[in-house]
């Protein structure tokens, strides 16, 4: 019955993961098509601006300054990324907090395994540091450090030194793992990760409405 209520945890916080993954997927699609209908009120507000500038100036061919242009891009562009950010960061706080509530479980020490096996296949050193946060730390026992060398050995085809950062903990959850020559560094802690996410959904919208 333990075992059933852990396999259950780890399908809730797989199903959390997946469900950011979809909103951000659906975010998207909404980008292209909130890209497509600015374009087009955008056009329409400039026509609209160049038939009132007929009607007043009836000597001459109205022409709209260039820079009313692009205030107007600007000023559209602007409130289509608040719009944008706003969502994206309501969608990833509730994430944030939905994981953060079985951070206590022991589906956790597994979740806190597999991230350090990223954030070590991204160094890709066979000796390194692992960082962990003050509320990870009593969870770092041997035997779970011994199944991350073991995890790598027959994943990564890695055979690892492994040892706890000499530098102490960090405030956060999750691991922080470096080459103990101190090359290379890999910030996977579920701040690092989520910050990540904000980056690239921000350079999405960026590329899409500019």
């Amino acid at each position: 019955m333990a075992m059933d209520n852990e396999q259950a945890k780890m399908i809730m916080l797989d199903a959390i993961e997946q469900e950011s993954r979809v909103k951000i997927a659906q975010l998207e699609r909404e980008a292209q098509e909130n890209r497509e209908r600015l374009q087009q009120e955008m056009q329409e507000k400039i026509t609209q601006l160049e038939e009132q500038s007929q009607q007043e100036i009836l000597s001459t061919t109205a022409r709209i300054d260039a820079r009313m242009h692009s205030q107007l891009q600007s000023e559209v562009k602007r409130l289509a990324l608040e719009n944008h950010h706003r969502v994206m960061e309501e969608i990833l706080q509730q994430v944030y907090q939905r994981i953060g509530s079985l951070m206590q479980t022991e589906a956790y020490e597994e979740r806190l395994i597999a991230w350090t096996l990223d954030a070590i296949h991204v160094v890709s050193e066979s000796n390194v540091y692992v960082r962990l946060g003050k509320d990870d730390i009593d969870i770092w026992t041997d035997a779970v450090q011994q199944r991350v060398i073991d995890s790598a050995k027959s994943t990564l085809a890695m055979t690892l030194n492994v040892e706890l950062d000499p530098q102490g903990i960090h405030s956060g959850r999750g691991p922080i793992v470096r080459s103990q020559d101190g090359r290379k560094l890999c910030d996977n802690t579920i701040q690092a990760r989520f910050s990540r996410e904000r980056a690239q959904l921000s350079r999405m919208i960026a590329t899409e409405l500019f």
